[in-house]
This record gives C-alpha cells, structure tokens and sequence, in this order.
C-alpha cells in the first residue's frame, strides 16, 4: 500500500511517457545520453532517511523512477549540432541568463525537511505539497525540525525528457532577449533563434504575448520589454525581477517544467498571474482595472 506516492505521481509519470512517445522534440532535439544523471548514492541516502515511513510499494515505484529516468540526463542541444553534447545550455550564456536557464533542472528552495533545498527535477523521491501536508501532520516532522531533506515537490519534478525540452525551449527564446550575452556558435544561434520566433509565433496564436513590436521578449502580462540588468536582480520585492514562469501553471497531475510552457517572467506578471493559465489573464485583469479606475 502506497503511503508517499499518489494517483497524482502516477498520472504525472504515464503523462510525461505519453508527451515523450507523441512528441516533436524528438525531431528537434539531440537526446543523446550525457553526464549528469541523480548519482545512485544520492538516491540511497534519501531513500535510507525516510524509510521508516515508506511502505514498500513506494519504495519499489522509487526505485523504479531512479532506474529508467533519475540516472540519465539527456542532451539538449539541437539536433545533429556539431559541438560536444550537453545537458546544459548555461555555460554558452552569461551569469545572469544562465541562473534562469539552470532553473529547468533545478527545483527551487526548500526548507529541507522533507523537501531537498533545490535539487534535480528528476530526483526520484517525488511527493505532492498535498500529500506532504497529510504526512507532516501525522509524523509532526516540521514541529519537531525534522531534517530529513528526502524529496523534492511532484508540482517542481520532471523527467529527463521533460527537462530537456524545458532548457531547449528557454534557452531558444533568450535569443530573443534584448541584450542577451552567449558564446553559442553561430550555427546553434541561428537555428535556436529561429525556434524561439516560432515559440512566440504559436504562443501569440493562443492570446499569449512574449514578443514586443520590435522582436524582443516581454512580460506576457503587463507587455513591458525584459531588461537584460533585471536578470541580474535579487531582491524578492522588487517588481521587475526576472523570474522563472509558466505558461500553464504548475500542476501534481502533470509535469508543467517542459517545452512551450516556460518563460522568463516578471515578479510583478508572476504575482497577477497567480495560478491561471497566462491566456485566461484577460478575463480578471479587465475587471480589476474598472474596478480600480472608477471615476
């Protein structure tokens, strides 16, 4: 009997496997196997901090996930690129581009008790916020500062594939970026920017606007053009922090971290955007600006 894996995992899982079989990044991306997969000891050590609660159903689904996708990581590079495979972008990028870039594989922070203070999307050890709310409330792990640093969110996981489409994708619309800065040859350059056109091109058909008249990306809420100095800013409050965003928000049924669902974001957009899909922004912004504008 299950007691950490849900329906939820289960769907999001078969999801992922269904989107990679169907889908047309295989075309587009290389995919080759590189370095980098969740090292097995990583794993362990997880799995051995928890395993008084596990049932051993889930530590077989676990165990099965780190198998056959944990382990591996996957080029992202374009397909049939001439350079070495990587299962990055960030290093052909500058700091304050590439620390957006690395947040399609990274989860964010955690408190580390049970969720790991960022970690791989694909860590094996997936656990639904809600599902972790039932568990803390019966163990009382939080009240007694229970460090267990064991899991990582199902609403941030992901699969290799899932992740590799993610960094292809953002990494194709920074080259769109006023003033982005990289070291991509030129042959990558060209064709990344090309599908980072078509991105925007397929997003505008949907009601979603990441482009300006003028080609460069925008906040797909308020319109205002991205900075580039506003990759490097780090403070929570201020409004036009580049964030890492969602087209279609985060979900525990689905792995919503993937290609044509990610983008740099203001923190101002981010906050408005809430937890609505960006093409349904429309129907309360309207409201509110009435609303607030009387008289």
């Amino acid at each position: 009997m299950f007691e950490f894996v849900t329906s939820d995992l289960e769907s999001a899982v078969s999801e992922a496997e269904s989107f990679e079989q169907d889908s047309e990044y295989l075309e587009l991306i290389c995919l080759k196997i590189v370095p980098g997969g969740v090292k097995e000891e990583t794993f362990q050590t997880s799995l051995n901090s928890i395993k008084e609660y596990l049932s051993s159903d889930d530590s077989a689904f676990f165990a099965r996930f780190f198998r056959e996708k944990s382990r591996l990581n996957l080029c992202c590079l374009p397909k049939s690129h001439e350079t070495k495979c990587s299962g990055s972008f960030a290093k052909y990028f500058s700091d304050e581009f590439a620390n957006k870039i690395k947040d399609c594989a990274i989860t964010p922070g955690d408190d580390d008790i049970l969720f790991k203070n960022r970690a791989r999307r694909t860590f094996p050890i997936q656990v639904s916020k809600a599902r972790y709310r039932q568990l803390n409330e019966r163990h009382k792990w939080k009240a007694n500062n229970l460090k267990m640093k064991a899991a990582v969110p199902l609403e941030h996981g992901g699969t290799p594939f899932t992740v590799a489409t993610a960094q292809f994708d953002f990494a194709c619309l920074l080259m769109l970026q006023k003033g982005v800065t990289h070291t991509l040859p030129k042959s990558l350059a060209s064709s990344m920017k090309t599908r980072g056109i078509e991105i925007a091109s397929n997003l505008r058909s949907d009601k979603i606007y990441i482009t300006n008249s003028t080609g460069f990306l925008c906040d797909a809420v308020i319109g205002c053009t991205l900075e580039p100095e506003w990759y490097s800013i780090e403070s929570g409050t201020d409004p036009n922090q580049i964030q890492f965003g969602h087209i279609v928000p985060l979900s525990a049924q689905k792995y919503m971290t993937r290609g044509m669902n990610v983008i740099p974001i203001t923190r101002r957009g981010n906050i408005i955007q809430s937890d609505n899909p960006l093409n349904e922004i429309h129907l309360f912004i309207k409201d509110a600006y009435e609303h607030t504008n009387q008289g």
